[in-house]
C-alpha cells in the first residue's frame, strides 16, 4: 500500500495525494470537494446510488456533501486524489459564504464523471488538475494563488461544460431529502450530530426519518454517522502527522475508548497499527 502524500501546509485547505493500495472507504460524506484521477488500473466508485468503474485516465469529481464509497481495488490501482474546501475558491473572507453552497448545487445537476464529458472538456479538466498538482509540488512564489485560480477555472468549466443530468421527478424529492440529511452529517460529524435535528431539517418525524434513511441508504442513520467519522479518521491517519487523540477528536469522537473500539471493529487493527502499516508500506515502496 503506497501513499505519497503532498501535505505541505496544513493551513491551506488542499490535500494532494498519490495512492497505490487496497484501502477501502465505506459510504461517507464530507464538506470538501474530492477529485480522483486514475493513473493505472481501475477503481470502483459508488456515487450516491450508482456504481462506476473508473479506468486508466478517467476523472471523477465528487462535490461536497455527496454520499460516496470506494471499495478496495481488485487489482493494482494507482490514483491521484485532490481534496479541497470550496472556500478556497470563493475566498471566505471576501464573499458571501452562501456562494459555496451555490457551487455545490450547480455541481449536483451536472455529470461529474469524465465518461460523460466531451474530449475538449476532458482535456481542459485534466490540464487544470495536473497544473494544481504541479504547483503544489513545486511551491514557487504565489503557488497558493495559482491553485486558487486553477480551481476557479475548473469550477467554471464544470458549470458551463459538464452535461446536465436528466431530471427524474419520481426520485427528485427523495434525493433532495437525502442530500439535506447527508449535508447535515457532513457539516456536523466533527461535533454533535442529532437524529432529531436532522429529521426536523428534512421535515420528518424522527421515527419516520429513521426508516426513510435506512430504506433509501441501506444503512441506519447512526451507522452512517459512525462510518463518516471513521473514514475521516482513516484519511487523516494517511495524510497527516496529527496525534491519534487529535485525529479522534477532529473526527467527532469525544471518548477515546469508543474511538479505539469502533476503529478496530471497522479496520481489524488499532489506529496506531493502521498508521504503521501505511508508513511501513510507503517506506518499502520508496
Amino acid at each position: 500500500m503506497l501513499y505519497q502524500t503532498h501535505f505541505k501546509n496544513e493551513q491551506f485547505p488542499y490535500i494532494d495525494t498519490v495512492m497505490n493500495g487496497s484501502q477501502s472507504f465505506s459510504p461517507h460524506c464530507h464538506h470538501e470537494m474530492e477529485i480522483i484521477y486514475i493513473n493505472k488500473g481501475e477503481l470502483k466508485l459508488i456515487y450516491e446510488q450508482t456504481i462506476y468503474t473508473l479506468t486508466e485516465g478517467m476523472i471523477a469529481i465528487i462535490p461536497p456533501y455527496i454520499n460516496h464509497a470506494l471499495p478496495a481495488p481488485e487489482s493494482y490501482c494507482e490514483r491521484f486524489i485532490i481534496e479541497t474546501d470550496l472556500n478556497l475558491t470563493v475566498g471566505e473572507k471576501y464573499t458571501n459564504p452562501k456562494h459555496k453552497a451555490n457551487y455545490s448545487k450547480y455541481l449536483y445537476k451536472r455529470h461529474t464523471i469524465s465518461s460523460y464529458w466531451s474530449p475538449e472538456t476532458y482535456s481542459k479538466v485534466k490540464m487544470l488538475i495536473f497544473s494544481m498538482h504541479d504547483e503544489y509540488l513545486r511551491q514557487e512564489t504565489a503557488w497558493e494563488f495559482s491553485i486558487k485560480t486553477f480551481m476557479n477555472l475548473l469550477l467554471l468549466v464544470a458549470i458551463r461544460s459538464f452535461p446536465e443530468q436528466e431530471n427524474n421527478s419520481e426520485n427528485s424529492e427523495a434525493v433532495q431529502k437525502l442530500r439535506q440529511a447527508i449535508e447535515y452529517v457532513a457539516l456536523n460529524y466533527r461535533s454533535h450530530v442529532s437524529l432529531q435535528e436532522c429529521a426536523d431539517l428534512c421535515g420528518f418525524h424522527s421515527t419516520y426519518f429513521s426508516k426513510y434513511f435506512k430504506k433509501h441508504m441501506g444503512i441506519t442513520f447512526q451507522a452512517y454517522v459512525k462510518n463518516t467519522r471513521i473514514e475521516h479518521a482513516k484519511w487523516l491517519l494517511t495524510v497527516s502527522s496529527h496525534s491519534i487523540t487529535e485525529i479522534a477528536l477532529t473526527s467527532g469522537f469525544s471518548d477515546m475508548r469508543v474511538f479505539n473500539k469502533l476503529f478496530k471493529q471497522e479496520t481489524g487493527m488499532s489506529a496506531s497499527d493502521y498508521r504503521k502499516a501505511v508508513s511501513s508500506d510507503t517506506d518499502a515502496a520508496m
